[in-house]
């Protein structure tokens, strides 16, 4: 029993996003601070959580993402203004980094194939 513990272990080691787990979290939190810290933002309640896979804490190597939702929830529009409200704090921050062509998430790149996607929602 001791080999097949050991060689699970090995097997997990190789699928873990391992050394990443810190940038992973470095650039979320950072993300996140800058949705928190817009005034607009607050203005309409801002709360972010994660979703996804590091969100539930499944991420697997290559681990190329993390998704932060931004929720609004005093937000009453069209999305159309939604989405505007969280893409000034960020293009702001993250300028060429920032890709906001996607049609669900604004995504800032991090280097490296590796990305914070940010997904807004109001109800």
């Amino acid at each position: 029993m001791e080999t097949l513990n050991a060689q699970f272990d090995s097997a997990l080691a190789r699928v873990n996003l391992g050394e990443k787990v810190a940038r992973a979290k470095k650039a979320h939190e950072e993300v996140r601070a800058v949705l928190a810290d817009d005034e607009t933002l607050k203005g309409y309640g801002v709360e972010t959580i994660l979703i996804g896979s590091y969100g539930r804490d499944v991420a697997i190597w290559p681990g190329h993402d993390v998704d932060v939702f931004v929720k609004l929830p005093e937000f009453d529009a069209d999305p159309e203004p939604l989405y505007a409200a969280a893409l000034a704090p960020l293009k702001n921050r993250y300028k060429e980094r920032l890709d906001d062509t996607g049609a669900h998430a604004i995504s800032i790149s991090f280097g490296d194939d590796f990305s914070v996607d940010a997904v807004g929602a109001a109800p």
